[in-house]
């Protein structure tokens, strides 16, 4: 609406001044307002940078220079051109170039990962457990990995996956694809780290796995670990299973109950059978960071 009292024409007037205005307003005026106040609550250089240079002019100026029309004053239109014209410079060139300063100064945060959409379909009254249905979103971390690739939590079970009018017994060699429907057996307090692993967004640490310990099989393998959920653990071969890793790092035979600290994790022995873990709890001790 504000942009029907303006006629383009009478921009090319003051173009000039209006340059000339924005250039002082964008590079000068509001860096020597908003550096120091910045500076005294604890922002660091770049963030104040970012800060400085998105000072977008909006409707408000140009509504406050309406006044002067309003009341006749001498000048009026000049300056209501000249604003005009400054907060359109002002939208145009620190809008379009906000993504590209903000990754300049280092600024950017990836993408929070996408929780698959799920539907509780029932939970079980008697037993401590809900059945419920994910689909797999078009980029799922999930896609083109095979189910046994998936290091779910213990005791989750896949009962069933459609794939459009078919269905698909669930084995450990089935690949998933995007669009799949999971029918998942699973523990209500295991349901944030599943929702992870059929979350998009692969290749992102996750911030957001619950404060408590994740029970796996002994056989995961390093590389699926940090595909489904982010977590990064550092060895030489990412096929090394859990089992492997803590047999290695121990001096003696595990038994239940021993940890070992790695990478800000620590793994627990919670079940051994003939020589064998069978069942690692993971506990994130501190966020990993990027």
């Amino acid at each position: 609406v504000l942009g029907l009292l303006i006629n383009p024409v009478s921009l090319l007037d003051v173009w000039l001044e209006g340059l000339l205005i924005a250039a002082v307003l964008i590079l000068v005026a509001r860096p020597i307002a908003v550096l120091p106040i910045m500076k005294i609550f604890g922002f660091n250089a770049r963030e104040a940078s970012l800060v400085a240079w998105v000072g977008l002019r909006g409707s408000v100026p140009i509504i406050l220079a309406i006044f002067p029309l309003m009341f006749g004053l001498e000048g009026a239109e000049l300056i209501f051109n000249v604003v005009f014209f400054v907060v359109l410079i002002s939208a145009t060139i620190q809008g379009t170039t906000l993504p590209i300063v903000a990754r300049q100064l280092r600024l950017t945060e990836k993408p929070p990962a996408v929780p698959a959409a799920s539907l509780e379909i029932t939970a079980l009254e008697e037993v401590d457990a809900d059945i419920v249905e994910y689909t797999l979103s078009d980029h799922p971390r999930a896609a083109g990995r095979r189910l046994s690739q998936m290091a779910l939590p213990d005791t989750t079970v896949v009962a069933m996956i459609t794939r459009g009018k078919d269905v698909i017994p669930p084995r450990g060699s089935t690949e998933l694809m995007a669009g799949d429907h999971l029918f998942v057996v699973l523990r209500p307090e295991t349901r944030a780290f599943i929702d992870c692993v059929f979350s998009e967004a692969v290749g992102v640490v996750s911030d957001e796995l619950p404060d408590q310990e994740l029970k796996l099989k002994g056989s995961t393998k390093i590389d699926d670990l940090c595909h489904s959920y982010g977590l990064l653990i550092k060895a030489e071969d990412g096929q090394t299973t859990l089992d492997s890793l803590i047999r290695d790092t121990l001096p003696s035979q595990p038994e239940v109950g021993v940890s070992i600290h790695i990478d800000g994790m620590r793994l627990t022995v919670l079940e051994t059978l003939g020589g064998r873990i069978t069942t690692v709890g993971l506990t994130v001790e501190k966020k990993p960071s990027e």
